[in-house]
């Protein structure tokens, strides 16, 4: 009896994960666009506290990306691979010019 596997359970435990992580990306994806938006958006100028606040969205929002991505990798199509990396760091080099300008 230890030798016994059951192949489609396997098959559907593959499907099921597989799944879970496509929405796991595609709502970590949301959810960290939209922090790095309030973050970037949030005015600087009225108290120095929003300085803070807003560099604590940006990296949360960076690290959400970054983890559902990493996730995610191994489930994504061979030509998606490329293009979130390069999306991502593009994103990166951008926020840093915005910010570092400064």
């Amino acid at each position: 009896m230890k030798g016994i596997t059951c192949k489609n359970c396997n098959i559907a435990l593959a499907d099921a994960r597989e799944r879970y992580n496509m929405v796991f990306f595609i709502i970590s994806t949301v959810l960290g666009l939209f922090a790095i938006g309030v973050g970037f958006f949030l005015p600087q100028k009225k108290h120095p506290l929003h300085e803070w606040v807003a560099t604590g969205f940006m990296l949360g929002g960076l690290i959400t990306l970054f983890i559902g991505t990493a996730i995610y990798y191994a489930d994504m199509a061979r030509i998606a691979r490329p293009i979130v990396l390069l999306a991502e760091l593009v994103l990166v080099i951008y926020l840093a010019y915005k910010k570092l300008k400064k």
